[in-house]
């Protein structure tokens, strides 16, 4: 008696648990496509040394796109004549509004990068789908035909049909 009412209470407890995931389940023929949760700004000082730019601009745009809410981690390359920075957004943070903040961050600080320094260019966070790029390679409708006659034979009779 005593093994029948755990199970019970168990099967009760798992039953509200599923009730309570019922509203985050995604059950549209297709399902809404998410938001990328990665930005990246790039930006380029021709003919300067990978060093210069991390000092100058990659470790001051780091600074200040830390400093961001919805911002959970930034890492940079530095490369000679170039820069970029990748920003990783926290699962809740609302991607507009971040990108939004991060852009007039951006504009603030153009006017006090060195000479050379191309305005930085902010990207990513676009809606991504991965099903309507797998969508737009699949057939439709295929057929199979089976028959006892050879192929020629068939292909024949079926254009005299």
């Amino acid at each position: 008696m005593k093994h029948s009412f755990s199970i019970l209470l168990t099967m009760c407890i798992l039953m509200v648990v599923g009730a309570a995931l019922i509203p985050k389940l995604d059950i549209a023929d297709k399902p809404l496509p998410r938001q990328g949760k990665t930005l990246t700004i790039s930006y380029s000082w021709w003919g300067t040394a990978a060093k210069v730019i991390e000092q100058n601009v990659t470790s001051r745009i780091e600074g200040l796109v830390c400093s961001v809410k919805g911002v959970e981690s930034v890492s940079s390359e530095s490369r000679f004549g170039s820069g970029t920075v990748t920003i990783h957004l926290k699962k809740d943070a609302s991607v507009s509004g971040v990108k939004f903040e991060i852009s007039s961050i951006l504009r603030q600080m153009r006017d006090k990068f060195p000479q050379g320094v191309s305005y930085p260019e902010l990207s990513g966070g676009e809606v991504t789908s991965s099903r309507i790029k797998e969508e737009k390679n699949r057939p439709l409708l295929s057929y199979q035909i089976n028959a006892d006659m050879p192929d020629r034979e068939y292909a024949s009779w079926w254009r005299k049909a």
